[in-house]
């Protein structure tokens, strides 16, 4: 079950990357470095991917050091994306794809328990794109939903946590009662057979006629 369920969240994120990649790349006005443009796209798409995909040893967390990596990446996407158009050109939505896909990179990092690099990335993203947009164009613009993906994301992590804790808890009571039912049918069995033994030793002398004293 978790692997089916691994395998369909990873397919959403994969997909949501393509679709904020394909967002970028859409433009509606020609960059003035087109060149940074695609470079923050393209390293967008290596960092989300490889933290989707990435094993680990422990469990399904991701490990630290990429943690770093991905905190490092959404410093450095939205100011590729940010310089690499006039001030005039920020808003537009092909400019503005960063913040839903910064959004998701931090949501990925929660999913992979890796919670404070998650809340890290969202707080770069809060940040800068306040600052290139102003905070409230940066809300309307998308800001809030990642903020509410990021949120989502952290209590689907600790109903499942819980989730996982309740089932392993009543997988052990379930193996203390199989035992103890266990133990009792042991019990019975040697009940039984020292009924059995005791029977079978004083039974005839119990049933063995007493001899009749003459007067």
């Amino acid at each position: 079950m978790n692997r089916s369920v691994r395998s369909v969240a990873t397919a959403l994120a994969v997909g949501f990357a393509v679709y904020f990649a394909a967002r970028a790349v859409w433009w509606i006005v020609q960059p003035t470095a087109p060149l940074l443009m695609i470079a923050s796209i393209l390293l967008y798409l290596g960092v989300l991917i490889a933290t989707v995909l990435v094993e680990s040893t422990d469990g399904g967390r991701m490990s630290l050091w990429w943690g770093v990596v991905a905190v490092i990446a959404s410093i450095a996407i939205p100011i590729m994306v940010s310089l690499s158009l006039l001030p005039a050109h920020r808003a537009e939505p092909f400019a503005t794809w960063y913040i839903g896909a910064v959004g998701l990179l931090a949501v990925v990092c929660i999913v992979r328990r890796r919670l404070l690099s998650g809340w890290l990335v969202l707080g770069v993203l809060a940040a800068l794109s306040s600052t290139f947009l102003g905070p409230f164009v940066a809300l309307e613009l998308g800001l809030v939903g990642s903020i509410m993906w990021v949120c989502v994301a952290q209590l689907l992590v600790l109903f499942w946590d819980r989730a996982v804790r309740d089932t392993e808890r009543l997988a052990d009571i379930q193996q203390a009662v199989s035992a103890w039912h266990a133990t009792q049918l042991v019990r019975q069995r040697e009940r039984r057979v020292r009924v059995k033994y005791a029977l079978g030793t004083a039974g005839p002398v119990l049933i063995e006629p007493s001899p009749r004293t003459g007067s």
